[in-house]
């Protein structure tokens, strides 16, 4: 009588215990949708800054660290889209202003300014692996001024 009620507690525990593992593998499912995704809309973003940034992380991946200018990442031989140099991107290796969140401007690009808006690339707070290193999404101008002035750029886009 004894060994089978622990066998049938033995069973109830290993039920629970995959129970719990299930339900704990979903809300780690959920939660891995995409959770570096920009708070910025991403829809329509330009074929050239998707194909600046996966150079920039293309440059990154091979040498470990950006480039100090664009100029640098046309000579490197490590571009699939470009030139970039001539094309009057702001860019900066270490950003170029912290917006909200601890997202970091690596490029802005104001040949494609929207009235309120500038696309840009943009660096996650935390580099989450398998996800993308760098996002093009377009920021507001006021975020842009915000985060330009913080990192003690006068200049306005």
């Amino acid at each position: 009588m004894v060994n089978k009620t622990l066998c049938w507690s033995g069973r109830l525990l290993c039920l629970l215990t995959v129970l719990l593992l299930f339900s704990g593998c979903g809300e780690e499912r959920a939660s891995k949708e995409d959770p570096q995704k920009p708070p910025w809309p991403e829809q329509g973003a330009p074929d050239a800054l998707h194909a600046l940034a996966e150079d920039l992380l293309a440059y990154q991946s091979a040498l470990g660290r950006l480039p100090n200018d664009l100029a640098l990442l046309d000579r490197s031989g490590l571009i699939s889209g470009g030139p970039y140099a001539a094309k009057g991107y702001a860019y900066h290796p270490t950003g170029i202003g912290v917006l909200k969140d601890g997202w970091r401007v690596m490029v802005a690009d104001e040949q494609l300014r929207q009235p309120d808006r500038l696309w840009c690339v943009v660096r996650p707070p935390v580099r989450v692996s398998g996800r993308p290193g760098l996002r093009v999404a377009q920021i507001p101008l006021d975020e842009l001024r915000a985060a330009a002035a913080t990192a003690g750029g006068g200049a306005s886009p």
